[in-house]
């Protein structure tokens, strides 16, 4: 576990890909431009 000083709040902005509903085991994948590059974010 992350201690408290050491946890983050990040905002990801991007397109819905797709979002698997698989109860807790929920995963979203994001896509967006980094620097001209496609990117894919999958959050679990």
């Amino acid at each position: 576990e992350v201690p408290e000083n050491r946890r983050r709040a990040s905002i990801y902005k991007g397109i819905v890909m797709s979002r698997q509903n698989a109860g807790i085991h929920t995963t979203i994948r994001i896509r967006r431009i980094i620097a001209g590059v496609g990117v894919e974010i999958v959050f679990p």
